[in-house]
């Protein structure tokens, strides 16, 4: 198979989220996860093999914060690891819901978007 982006899980949250990325051959990525202000509150970088990488937030900042409910959004890029001619860059976004307690209105149309693949919440 090729390369997979699955939507964020659980989604909406109030512990911890998983993005969960599958790579057909080695891949460099980076993504970071920002507030509604554009605020970077995590940040991941590295390579990964082929297979199923899974990053786990735990809905802190990077200072180690709790943060408050509120929508988040991560961004990625993706790239395979390859020494020669021109390299595709992969890049998506995806919304994050961190809810605390009491009822919280999450408004339509969320979409959780990784290259070409659009999976409707």
């Amino acid at each position: 198979a090729g390369l997979t982006v699955k939507p964020a899980y659980p989604n909406p949250t109030s512990d911890i989220v998983t993005l969960e990325f599958h790579f057909p051959t080695g891949y460099d990525y980076y993504a970071i996860i920002i507030d509604e202000n554009q605020n970077v509150m995590a940040r991941y970088q590295g390579f990964e093999p082929a297979g199923t990488m899974n990053i786990v937030w735990n809905l802190k900042d990077l200072n180690s914060r709790d943060l408050p409910s509120g929508m988040y959004r991560v961004l990625y890029q993706l790239s395979p690891a390859i020494d020669y001619g021109l390299i595709p860059i992969y890049s998506g976004y995806g919304d994050i819901w961190v809810i605390g307690g009491g009822y919280y209105s999450f408004p339509s149309g969320n979409t959780w978007q990784g290259g070409n693949i659009i999976v409707p919440h």
